[in-house]
């Protein structure tokens, strides 16, 4: 029996959905069942952004501030194996990833398991991977 896998991520633009699916691809040609869930927020920010708007969300994010996501349900209460993709903003993981962070269904659910983290991310965006 294949291998039960949940890729959840964050993507404003797509991009990381894209490299989300070309990673699973060969897992779920190889009979794993992966779940893919896309966070979303309750008041997501706009996109593309504007220089305001982008600047305005600096401080609350290098803070590690947290926002409201929109509701979500996961299929499985247990996974061999879980894939985070997420943005870096500001040098620091987006609002949206810490926000995910911080629910306890996604604490229980990496509780003990193997995860990989995926981003897309230019050279010097690596420091949010740190955090």
């Amino acid at each position: 029996m294949g291998k039960k896998i949940l890729a959840i991520y964050y993507s404003q633009s797509g991009q990381l959905r894209d490299i989300i699916d070309n990673l699973c691809r060969p897992l779920e040609e190889a009979g794993c069942t992966v779940e893919k869930l896309q966070v979303r927020l309750q008041n997501d920010y706009p996109f593309p952004w504007t220089s305001k708007s982008f600047f305005n969300v600096m401080p609350d994010c290098v803070l590690g501030r947290t926002a409201d996501l929109a509701p979500f349900l996961l299929k499985e209460t247990r996974y061999d194996l879980v894939i985070l993709g997420y943005q870096a903003w500001f040098l620091s993981p987006s609002i949206p990833f810490n926000s995910l962070m911080q629910q306890p269904e996604i604490k229980a659910i990496l509780k003990d398991r193997p995860v990989i983290t995926v981003t897309g991310a230019r050279n010097m965006w690596v420091n949010a991977f740190g955090k």
